[in-house]
């Protein structure tokens, strides 16, 4: 139908692990949401299709049973006559100050993120043709507490060359200003937190490419190249409040990645359900926490 809604809960306890079956950023969580879209699947005017909605939900952490965030999304989509896709989307953490039990790294502590809002957008071309382009973006700011915003656009072109052979262009930039991490901890017992805010900015260039000898041989190929850098602009204590405050902690802590890869992977399909991969890698990498060797730019 035009109308459905619907609900959910998950709940994963403090001592629930599967990363020996697949990989879990945290357990210790309870999430549940509520969400209702409308959708009108008919064409008029100069669409084939529009529909939008409204979701909603929040976090608690398991043990203790105690707030982590909530949280509201907002989308709108539709698809033109020349079946282009379009997407508009909102969220937003407006009422109250999200509480991030994980990042100080130490049991019983947190700190408070701010409240925040993001907007972003998708356009996908009609992706019936030889040519196709992807494009997103988003972009948000925190309301309080602090100083910070953050954005991202990426863009990835598909060429189709033929019905055998294609290849596509893709490239990711983003950036995050004043992003609160962990540092490390000082004291006779560790008691002490450092916090710091840190600029950090990311960018992932990649080539793909595919040929299809038949139904059940082909060959693909990847390169990608990652960059990423992480500058602090200021150190803090964390209080026990879960705010932060000033410290006399300087340490020089700057990071730069980079990492270049590239994958050749040929599929033999010589049964039903049954393949044979023969697989090239390459890669190279450098990490660099030297004051003079970082790349920020």
């Amino acid at each position: 139908g035009n109308f459905n809604f619907g609900a959910g809960y998950g709940q994963e306890s403090h001592t629930y692990d599967i990363n020996d079956l697949g990989f879990l950023y945290n357990n210790n969580e309870q999430e549940f949401d509520f969400w209702a879209e409308y959708g009108h699947y008919k064409p008029f005017g100069k669409f084939n299709r529009m529909g939008g909605g409204i979701w909603s939900g929040g976090e608690r952490i398991y043990k203790p049973n105690k707030f982590s965030e909530f949280g509201i999304n907002g989308y709108w989509w539709a698809q033109t006559k020349n079946f282009w896709n379009l997407n508009v989307f909102f969220y937003t953490e407006p009422f109250k100050n999200g509480i991030d039990y994980f990042e100080p790294r130490t049991p019983g502590r947190f700190v408070k993120d701010p409240k925040m809002g993001n907007i972003g957008f998708n356009l996908n071309t009609d992706g019936r043709k030889k040519f196709v382009f992807h494009l997103n973006m988003n972009g948000g700011k925190g309301f309080d507490l602090y100083e910070t915003n953050w954005g991202s656009i990426n863009t990835m072109g598909v060429f189709r060359v033929s019905d055998r052979f294609n290849f596509s262009l893709e490239t990711r930039n983003s950036f995050d200003h004043n992003d609160v991490g962990y540092v490390s901890n000082y004291g006779v017992n560790n008691e002490n937190i450092i916090l710091g805010k840190r600029d950090q900015r990311t960018m992932i260039n990649s080539i793909n490419a595919g040929y299809n000898f038949n139904k059940n041989m082909t060959l693909n190929f990847r390169l990608r190249h990652y960059w990423s850098s992480v500058e602090y602009n200021s150190f803090h204590n964390l209080m026990e409040n879960g705010e932060l405050s000033d410290t006399d902690y300087n340490d020089f802590n700057d990071l730069s990645f980079n990492f270049f890869n590239i994958d050749m992977i040929y599929r033999w399909r010589f049964a039903p359900g049954s393949d044979i991969f023969f697989i090239w890698k390459n890669a190279a990498s450098d990490v660099s926490g030297h004051q003079d060797l970082i790349q920020y730019d």
